[in-house]
Parts: C-alpha cells; structure tokens; sequence
C-alpha cells in the first residue's frame, strides 16, 4: 500500500516536470479526472469478479477473515 501512495507524488512532480506552466492546471485535472473515472468502473468489475469467484471457493465460511 505504502508503494501505491507513494506513487502519487512522484507522478505529480513527473507532471510539474515535463508540462508547461501554462498547461500545468488542465493536466493536472485531466489526470484526476482519468484516476477518478478510472476507479468508478473498477468498483462494479471488482464487485463482479469477487461474486463469481465465490462460486468457485467451495466452502466461503472456511477462511478467517473472508467473508
């Protein structure tokens, strides 16, 4: 988790790097915007790929801390 987090910041000095300082405000955006977007579809593929798999896990009680 920590190498997830950590990845944001070197991204945004990436973006502060290699953009102009003009176009630094609407690249920002269009990267959240994205990441954003992004995360809104994985929610429901999670969601369908986790409910298909329990299918396949034969006893779901089984494991602690599984659900």
């Amino acid at each position: 988790m920590f190498v997830v987090f950590g990845q944001i910041p070197i991204n945004d000095a990436i973006v502060a790097r290699y953009t102009d300082e003009r176009w630094r405000g609407r690249v920002y955006a269009l990267r959240y915007v994205a990441s954003f977007g992004a995360s809104t579809l994985a929610v429901p593929l999670v969601a369908r790929s986790t409910d298909r798999a329990a299918i396949l896990r034969p006893c779901s009680g089984c494991s602690p801390g599984l659900p």
